[in-house]
């Protein structure tokens, strides 16, 4: 059975929101599905109403009176603008937005040449951005074919290159320092230069920075979703662990890291049951991390990385086991070099503590991988892939199809491949991670994996540990359909 639907795709936009990675540009507008184009529409009435409700209660005037001349602005760019307001607004909670004080909007616009009206946004809680609308005057360039926007000498620049792809020479249009610059729209049309955002280059708040990207406001929507999740920050008292599912590969390609925050009464539970377990122990001490991850095997072969661990006092733990054998905490300290000596013991109580907070939080059980998984037999699969494609106007884009397989050779076949990877060694790689992988088998029990959607062949337990599982090619000889190898 097999019924495709449009996949989002979602790339510099997550990457301009990633916690500690900042760049000069992000597109805040991705290729739309049905029901976002469903959403958008919806939100360009919205939009309107609450941009004029900001601009004085007058719906006519929309965000047109944000702007000193704002009868000189595209009316298509301004409605545009209205809507990415919205969006942007109505996803930071709690804040209200108005103009921005301190004069800024002649900076920007002496920038970038007087060919926009530029407004600034802000909430009266340090958090401002600023709109620039392209003006009716400006001009247009008649070879555009791509927008281009990057860092040169620690500078912001913008332009474009020529459609001519032969010609791979780079117009630049304008010069932003002391600025980051997001693109709301997605950069292949000329029509890319109409509304650009930008934030103080010095802005590093991950929460502030998702909002202006569609990516980043899912993963905020994803955050609220599961109480207890937060940004990770360097240094602080956290738990971390990898996580996947449906919700999370609409922002992520890849397993998504996931942190819990320790107040100081939770970060001083963990350390007294370190304390108290670790009193009078003899632990094991590796130099090398595959030494001690070989070692822990030796003790139970169905060992593993959990995929979770937290950060305390200065030290990373890392907690290994499985289903039936838990507790195993292998830690180390960061240094200049990278990782210290490694320590490993059997902190159960710790291990246990971690693991509940993961399970009240997301739902998950990270104990409970058994490389006997694919021993019980398979009733039922289903395999959600993202194929890719190009619209007429040349836009990449992704279909994401889904095939079910219930034939008994075939699940047979798909217990054997999966049953020798997680009995293999654990490699998560850079690959995209986006085929979603629905087993059941015969008992009831349900397991969910996440398949790399490019030309690697491997795949994620839960989303969390990560294996191979041999050639690709067999895996699209069960999901030809979903995969693309079918007629």
């Amino acid at each position: 059975m097999r019924n495709c639907k449009d996949w989002i795709v979602l790339a510099v936009a997550v990457l301009s929101v990633l916690p500690g990675i900042t760049g000069c540009v992000g597109t805040g507008r991705g290729e739309d599905s049905g029901k976002d184009k469903v959403q958008r529409a919806e939100q360009r009435e919205t939009g309107k109403l609450a941009v004029a409700e900001a601009a004085g209660g007058e719906e006519e005037s929309g965000c047109g009176a944000w702007f000193r001349d704002g009868d000189m602005v595209k009316g298509e760019a301004l409605d545009f603008c209205g809507e990415y307001a919205a969006l942007v607004e109505g996803a930071l909670e709690g804040q209200a937005f108005g103009p921005a004080v301190g004069g800024k909007e002649r900076e920007l616009q002496k920038m970038l040449l007087g060919h926009y009206e530029v407004a600034g946004r802000s909430s009266g809680e340090g958090r401002e951005y600023y709109l620039a609308v392209r003006r009716e005057d400006a001009p247009v360039y008649g070879d555009f074919g791509e927008l281009s926007v990057g860092d040169v000498d620690e500078v912001c620049q913008i332009g474009y290159h020529k459609e001519d792809k032969e010609d791979d020479e780079e117009t630049v249009l304008y010069q932003v320092p002391g600025w980051s610059v997001i693109v709301p729209d997605d950069g292949r049309s000329a029509g890319s230069l109409d509304v650009l955002c930008f934030l103080d280059i010095e802005e590093k708040d991950p929460a502030f920075l998702a909002l202006f990207s569609e990516g980043g406001r899912k993963q905020l929507g994803f955050m609220k979703k599961h109480k207890g999740l937060s940004f990770h920050e360097e240094g602080k008292a956290c738990m971390d662990f990898l996580y996947q599912d449906e919700d999370t590969v609409g922002f992520w390609s890849e397993p998504y890291p996931c942190c819990i925050g320790l107040d100081e009464e939770s970060a001083g539970q963990l350390r007294q049951l370190l304390r108290q377990e670790g009193s009078g122990r003899q632990e094991k001490v590796f130099g090398r991390y595959g030494d001690a991850l070989d070692y822990v095997r030796t003790l139970d072969s169905s060992i593993r990385t959990t995929g979770a661990g937290f950060h305390l006092d200065g030290r990373e733990y890392q907690l290994l086991g499985s289903r039936g054998q838990e507790g195993y905490l292998l830690s180390w300290e960061e240094t200049e070099e990278g990782r210290g000596e490694m320590e490993l013991g059997n902190y159960p109580e710790a291990w246990k503590y971690v693991r509940g907070r993961i399970l009240e939080c997301v739902g998950r059980d990270y104990g409970d991988f058994t490389d006997t998984w694919f021993d019980v037999p398979l009733v039922r699969a289903s395999l959600e892939f993202p194929r890719r494609e190009e619209s007429e106007e040349g836009k990449l884009r992704f279909e994401a199809c889904v095939q079910e397989v219930e034939e008994p050779e075939k699940l047979k076949e798909l217990s054997r491949i999966m049953g020798n990877a997680i009995r293999g060694p654990e490699v998560i790689s850079g690959c995209p991670y986006q085929g979603i992988l629905k087993l059941v088998r015969e008992d009831g029990e349900t397991l969910e994996m996440f398949v790399a959607s490019d030309s690697c062949d491997s795949v994620a337990y839960e989303g969390r540990i990560g294996f191979e599982y041999g050639r690709q090619e067999e895996l699209a000889a069960i999901f030809q359909e979903a995969m693309g190898t079918g007629n």
